[in-house]
């Protein structure tokens, strides 16, 4: 609310190039609005206000979220930290703002300047802050040259572009650089709007998936390039990260029914720009205008990897704008990966089959939503399954170039069916529909520890994690798989990686745990665990405490685990397979042979892990063991 006639609103408080006002809710950089969602804000706010005291993760929940029941805070509270780290352009590793305190919270570091007395923060009149207005980095340079551009071209470009023309703005001469491999950064939002984030961040997932069918180009994956949202690195500094030879970048303003999208494909070591475009059309061509992007940039690029384009049939995939914009929504939710998220993406999918039938996305995104809420365990196997089944068979009926929807029923055929076969062909065909699919990739590589093969295993999550390199899962997921190929060494340093792009994430820990426990490190498995649980807690934790709490000796703290995971929550779904490791490690062999083999009636996914998990050596020995193997179906 507005101070009143003669009152003063709280002052803004300044800290370097930025300033919060905490009753506008806004952050302003160099006098630019940064672009910062709610909750990120209110979290920033009450680090600010509490500066320099230290701000536990409980309080933070409770300030934000208060005393209603959320899902997953522990998540949600690191997607905050991060969107407020990048918005800042700080990093965990080096802070200038942030400071990571681990087991206890957040800090807000730098010194501030012309906070209000109803903010509780003091003054720094000791310390002289020092403005870098003149040391723009490159890539806040271009963000600022790319709205001036469009603002002044807007009028003299109108009438062409009302009619969908393009307008080629500037050119370079043919560059002699080879490129190999490319990063889409996220789009700019120009529009005021911030509700239109989510719009920015579709049309980059759009255009990374057309991009990525290109097979000889890497295309690096949404949820890394999306850690680049809003950053002030510069161009060079993003490439290095990444290891690509060229990236994409843009602005993107919508107004009314009407998207203005202007890219460039720049080679960023030495910094030279390429190629640039402006494109504008009304929102229902909106999909149009994607494709034409890509098969811009696509054809600059094949000519220089000197390969054809790929002659695929067209499908017709228009939709109205209502429509599409929940298609988006529904991307967006889809790749946060907590379960709350899962069920709203599937309901947004629902509403653009609803509106659109004929749009073949919509359908795949289904596909892969009920997937993952199987896998996780958010559903019964009943219940997502035949759902899968149905939703990638009708996105492959309209439009037979889906990887995603291939992926989807391959993970089927894989996790729950136990025709490898089958899946294999699915991942097969997704991969060279898609050769930048890093979840492809990654589910391939559950194949091939699903089928004992770990060397094989290792070549495609090494490959999920070349096209995904900042995605936590990602990065835990490659750790397991080198466990389970016994390549320790390699496993330990995967997982410590992970725990440095985030060390309050859950499945780094139990990463770590699972390698300690593949070489019978049980008493440093049982810390990281325990770490991994009071993170953020899975019935796979637990059932790894159990185990590891077991094989230490410790079988009083086993069974008290083993009657938690039994009975808490009620009604929640156990996995039989679960039962039968822990009953393993505990030595009680014919228990754990009676579990394994309701696992396998029920189809329970995780069984898959058979072949390889040593959480089941202590049965391999026994001669009923090989007989579970032939009934898994497992190539010999």
């Amino acid at each position: 609310m507005a101070a009143g006639a003669g009152q003063a609103g709280p002052q803004p408080i300044r800290f370097g190039e930025f300033e919060l006002d905490v009753s506008r809710q806004t952050l302003l950089r160099d006098g630019v609005r940064a672009k910062l969602q709610k909750q990120p804000l209110q979290v920033l706010e009450l680090l600010v206000e509490r500066a320099p005291e230290t701000v536990s993760r409980e309080e933070i929940r409770r300030h934000v979220w208060g005393d209603q029941v959320h899902i997953d805070a522990t998540q949600s509270i690191n997607f905050c930290i991060r969107q407020i780290r990048s918005a800042l352009g700080d990093t965990s590793a080096n802070p200038h703002f942030i400071e990571t305190l681990p087991r206890q919270g957040y800090r807000f570091i730098a010194p501030l300047q012309g906070a209000s007395a109803d903010t509780g923060v003091s003054e720094n009149l000791h310390v002289e802050i020092a403005e870098e207005r003149t040391g723009l980095s490159g890539r806040r340079r271009l963000w600022s040259i790319a709205s001036i551009v469009s603002t002044v071209f807007l009028a003299g470009l109108a009438g062409a572009m009302y009619l969908g023309h393009v307008k080629n703005f500037f050119v370079r001469g043919a560059v002699p650089v080879r490129i190999q491999s490319l990063a889409v950064l996220p789009l700019a939002n120009l529009s005021n709007n911030t509700e239109q984030e989510y719009f920015a961040d579709g049309m980059t997932e759009q255009l990374l998936t057309e991009l990525a069918s290109i097979s000889a180009l890497r295309v690096i994956s949404r949820t890394s390039v999306m850690q680049y949202k809003n950053t002030k690195k510069s161009l060079p500094e993003i490439a290095r990260e990444l290891n690509v030879d060229a990236v994409i970048e843009g602005t993107l303003l919508r107004s009314g029914n009407r998207v203005r999208l202007s890219v460039q494909l720049v080679i960023p070591s030495p910094e030279r720009h390429v190629w640039a475009e402006v494109y504008e059309k009304e929102l229902r061509d909106v999909l149009d205008l994607e494709d034409e992007v890509a098969r811009d940039v696509g054809n600059k690029i094949r000519v220089r990897l000197n390969v054809q384009r790929d002659v695929k049939p067209r499908f017709e995939q228009r939709l109205d704008p209502a429509a599409y914009e929940d298609y988006l929504r529904g991307r967006h939710f889809l790749a946060q990966r907590n379960a709350e998220a899962m069920k709203k993406a599937a309901g947004y999918f629902q509403q653009v089959i609803k509106r659109g039938p004929q749009y073949a996305p919509g359908y795949s995104g289904l596909a892969v939503a009920y997937t993952l809420m199987g896998m996780y365990d958010v559903l019964p196997r009943e219940q997502c399954v035949p759902k899968v089944k149905e939703f990638a068979s009708l996105a492959l009926e309209r439009d037979p170039s889906l990887a995603e929807a291939y992926t989807a029923r391959g993970a089927v055929a894989d996790y729950w069916e136990f025709n490898w076969s089958a899946g294999e062909q699915d991942f097969q065909r997704a991969i060279a529909l898609n050769p930048s699919f890093a979840l492809a990739h990654q589910w391939y590589a559950e194949h091939f520890i699903g089928i004992g093969k770990g060397d094989r295993a290792v070549v495609e999550a090494e490959r999920a994690r070349e096209l995904d390199p900042l995605s936590l899962h990602t990065n835990s997921m490659l750790g397991r798989v080198y466990r389970d190929a016994h390549q320790y060494e390699k496993a330990l340093q995967q997982c410590r990686k992970t725990l440095e792009l985030d060390p309050h994430f859950a499945g780094g820990h139990w990463c770590l745990a699972q390698v300690y426990v593949g070489e019978h490190r049980y008493a440093e498995a049982v810390d990281e665990l325990k770490q991994a649980h009071a993170l953020g807690t899975t019935p796979l934790i637990l059932r790894d405490l159990a185990w590891a709490y077991a094989s230490a000796g410790n079988t009083v703290r086993a069974k008290e685990l083993l009657r938690a995971l039994r009975g808490e929550p009620p009604g929640a779904y156990v996995s039989p397979y679960s039962i039968a490791v822990i009953d393993a490690a505990l030595g009680e062999k014919d228990e754990a042979f009676q579990w394994l083999d309701r696992a396998l009636q029920q189809g329970d996914g995780q069984i898959t892990d058979l072949a390889l998990d040593p959480e089941v050596d202590p049965l391999r020995s026994d001669p009923r063991f090989r007989p579970l193997l032939q009934r898994l179906h497992i190539p010999q």
